[in-house]
């Protein structure tokens, strides 16, 4: 009968590890703000869509790219793109990555790449809000006689 030998455990790279918690620092951060993207755009964007259809007002340009990019992401084929990107993103940082010879360099683009994908996905979410509070500010103004809150 033979036995099974395990070999001896060893001591992790500090280095390592502290590139692992900078990675899990950056994409957590990304992954929240990547729903919530998500979310804003395939719930919040159709209602406000509702509210702008009943009073039948004019969109500026932006809104309207806005309210095109929820009608893409409340499509069929969102839902494949978010397939492909959740298999396929923790492949492409290696992948693009794997001509750089240099472990700490290396590290650093990574976390760079991920930080450019926050920043981006951080972009778009103040750019949805912005796009949808401005004429719905407006809407409301308009509707209240051009009064705001702090005229008598």
């Amino acid at each position: 009968m033979t036995t099974l030998t395990l070999p001896p455990m060893q001591k992790p790279d500090p280095r390592l590890m502290r590139a692992a918690i900078l990675y899990l620092c950056f994409f957590l951060p990304l992954l929240l703000t990547t729903i919530a993207l998500l979310i804003m755009l395939t719930f919040w964007v159709p209602h406000c869509v509702e509210i702008f259809r009943d009073f039948r007002t004019s969109l500026p340009l932006l809104t309207q790219s806005v309210i095109s990019l929820s009608d893409f992401a409340r499509s069929p084929f969102m839902w494949f793109a978010i397939l492909f990107a959740t298999l396929a993103f923790p492949l492409l940082p290696a992948w693009f990555l794997s001509a750089i010879r240099i472990r700490s360099r290396r590290i650093i683009a990574t976390l760079a790449l991920l930080l450019l994908l926050l920043l981006m996905c951080l972009t778009l979410c103040g750019t949805i809000i912005l796009s949808m509070e401005l004429p719905m500010t407006r809407l409301i103004q308009s509707t209240s006689g051009g009064e705001t809150a702090g005229e008598n």
